[in-house]
């Protein structure tokens, strides 16, 4: 009798043991899954926050754009027109609002292959607001027969719909041939002429910033669409120099029996050639204004960094 209560005691020991074994193995098992499990819903998470950034992007390199630009309306499928075929085609805000959530949401379910089974996009919502870009989105990611549900959201600095707007307005303005500048307090505009037929304006919003850099929006007006009535341009530019050597530079600009003034008592302007050398280091940011007799007039902006 005492023999079998000793199996019995000893198999209820087991038992017990065997028991708080498999809990703390459980346990730890556990634990070991929700580090992981962390890693890869961050995955998720940082994934999509760079596809926002990227759309953002090609946004500014596309003229408004990011999927692949329109052949005709595209110089060389790169840079896109602010104007074709006398009419504007800068996209609104909820054209880009619409591309924006596509790329997110086609990348986040990219994204989710890399680190877990499969993603479901419950919302994507984006917003172009005058002062900031934001991206909001939910989705449930499936790992085996499990399912999480996680969100982020990513704010810019990125004053996107008012740089839409603003290259909106100055597209119509110049296809009416009337004159208007993109306000410098705002913005620095740099013009690069492509060929005789393409003008490529770099916009930059010294107020949007992302990742740590000024925003830049590139647009290209025809050269058939006048910068203003008078069909004045004035090139912009930007070089580095150096103290003691001389800098000297013809400037492209279209227009007849032109005046050039440089705001600056640095140089002047000489039948539209810049002659300059630097005497001391630093950063110059100059105005050149050029005048027709009947005092239309157009700028450029010369930029230079001095060592």
């Amino acid at each position: 009798m005492k023999g079998q209560l000793t199996i019995f005691v000893v198999l209820g020991i087991l038992i017990v043991l065997a028991m708080a074994g498999f809990i703390l193995y459980g346990t730890k098992s556990t634990n070991n899954a929700a580090p992981e499990f962390t890693l890869q819903m961050n995955g998720i998470k940082d994934c999509a926050q760079a596809a926002s950034t990227s759309a953002l992007l090609s946004i500014g390199l596309q003229g408004g754009r990011i999927y692949p630009i329109n052949s005709e309306w595209s110089f060389s499928g790169k840079y896109g027109y602010a104007v074709f075929n006398d009419s504007v085609i800068v996209p609104s805000r909820s054209n880009v609002e619409m591309d924006m959530e596509t790329f997110v949401g086609t990348s986040l379910k990219l994204c989710g292959k890399n680190y877990v089974d499969s993603v479901n996009l419950n919302i994507i919502n984006i917003s172009v607001d005058d002062n900031v870009t934001w991206v909001k989105g939910e989705y449930v990611a499936f790992i085996g027969e499990k399912s999480f549900s996680g969100s982020f959201v990513k704010k810019y600095d990125v004053r996107l719909g008012y740089i839409l707007d603003s290259v909106k307005t100055y597209a119509y303005n110049s296809l009416n041939r009337s004159f208007i500048v993109l306000s410098p307090a705002d913005f620095e505009v740099y013009s690069i002429r492509l060929n005789k037929d393409a003008i490529l304006f770099r916009l930059s919003d010294l107020k949007s910033v992302i990742d740590g850099n000024v925003y830049e929006f590139d647009f290209i007006l025809p050269d058939n669409v006048k910068i203003n009535g008078s069909g004045i341009f004035v090139e912009s530019l930007k070089r580095n120099l150096t103290v003691g050597e001389r800098f000297y530079h013809k400037l492209n600009y279209t227009g007849t029996n032109l005046t050039f003034d440089a705001i600056t008592t640095e140089f002047d302007v000489v039948n539209g050639s810049v002659d300059w050398t630097p005497r001391f280091p630093g950063n110059y940011s100059v105005k050149i204004v050029a005048r027709n007799s009947n005092e239309d007039f157009s700028s450029g902006f010369l930029e230079f960094n001095v060592q």
